[in-house]
Formats: C-alpha cells, sequence, structure tokens
C-alpha cells in the first residue's frame, strides 16, 4: 500500500514540476533570467488537470445518469493524476515540435486539462491496474489474494466494504474462539489422562 501511495505522490509532483519546467523553458526561449514563469507553469498545469478532471467525472456522471446507472463516485483519483501527468508531458512535446516554444506552459496546460478528463472518465480501471502492477512488483508467485470488481465494474461503496470487513472480523474471531475451545479441550484430556486420581 505504501508503494502506491508513493506513486499517486510522485504522480502529482511530477505533474506540477513538468509545469514548471515547462514555464522555465518558455522563459528561456523568450531570453529572460528570472523565474517566474516556473511558478506561474506550476499554477497553470496543475489547475488545468484539476478542471479537467473535474469536468470528466460530471461527463462520465452525466453520462451514467443518462443510462441510469449509479453515480461513480472517484475513489483515489489515480486515473485524473497519471492522465494529467502523461497529458502535460504530452502537450509540451507537441509544443515545442511544433514550434510553440513561448507557449509551451500553455501546451502542458492544454494536455494536463484532457489527460485529466480521459483520466478521470477511466478511472475505475486505472486503480486496479496500478495496484496490479504493484501486486506483480511485491509477490511474482501471485500468492497474494486481489478482490475482484464486481461485474458492472462500478467499485463498491464504503459502506459495503466496511461491512464486509466486520463480517471477515466477526468470522475470525469465531475461528479463534473455536480454536480455543479445542485447545482447552485437549488440555483437560491430557490433564484427566495424567491424574488417575481425576
Amino acid at each position: 500500500m505504501h508503494s502506491m501511495v508513493a506513486l499517486r505522490r510522485k504522480c502529482y509532483l511530477g505533474l506540477l514540476l513538468a509545469g514548471g519546467i515547462a514555464g522555465t523553458c518558455e522563459q528561456g526561449w523568450a531570453g529572460q533570467l528570472f523565474l517566474f514563469n516556473f511558478f506561474l507553469g506550476i499554477i497553470l498545469v496543475g489547475m488545468a488537470a484539476f478542471l479537467g478532471g473535474l469536468c470528466g467525472f460530471i461527463v462520465k456522471n452525466a453520462a451514467r445518469c443518462a443510462a441510469k446507472r449509479p453515480i461513480y463516485t472517484g475513489q483515489n483519483n489515480d486515473g485524473m493524476l497519471v492522465g494529467g501527468l502523461l497529458g502535460a508531458l504530452i502537450g509540451i512535446l507537441l509544443g515545442s515540435v511544433l514550434g510553440m516554444g513561448l507557449r509551451s506552459a500553455m501546451g502542458g496546460g492544454i494536455g494536463a486539462y484532457f489527460g485529466a478528463m480521459l483520466g478521470a472518465m477511466l478511472d475505475e480501471f486505472v486503480g486496479p491496474i496500478m495496484e496490479m502492477l504493484f501486486q506483480t512488483e511485491a509477490d511474482p508467485a501471485g500468492l497474494l489474494r486481489m478482490d475482484p470488481l464486481p461485474a458492472d465494474g462500478d467499485l463498491r461503496d464504503d459502506d459495503v466494504r466496511d461491512r464486509e470487513m466486520d463480517l471477515g472480523r466477526m468470522a475470525r474471531r469465531e475461528e479463534d474462539r473455536l480454536i480455543e475451545e479445542r485447545l482447552l479441550a485437549n488440555r483437560t484430556e491430557r490433564n484427566l489422562a495424567q491424574d488417575p486420581r481425576l
């Protein structure tokens, strides 16, 4: 789980750093020496990714409501982060290749917007894929079990997940109680066998 948190943090910081680098390159190509555009690039790309992710979730839920399906609530917004980062990098690259060097921060912002929007629409698929990648790294034999997604692709609600965890805890407590009763019965039988007076 720590590796997933670290990956989310790296994607977020990479998104902001991509905006900062785009702003710095833009300022360098303009022949300016100050780092003012570094911070403007961070703000531009970060806000563009946020707005793109928000629009992606709005469009996704509007389509789900029109199809009479339950509303999707983002779990960790992994799709938005990964899509925003990749979109920003592609936007900066395309802006540089197409000769828009003085607009690289704007290209990064546009790419971050559309990447985060697409990532938000595919959010329920990105998280499990990232978890499978980390599960494969940490457990190459596949010994760790991962819960499958429900058939309709919706992630389970927190209440349902909490209820399942409580049921699992209750089952484990019942197993522990049965084991303790068996151990107590074995001890009693051993004591009876060792002490003939009983």
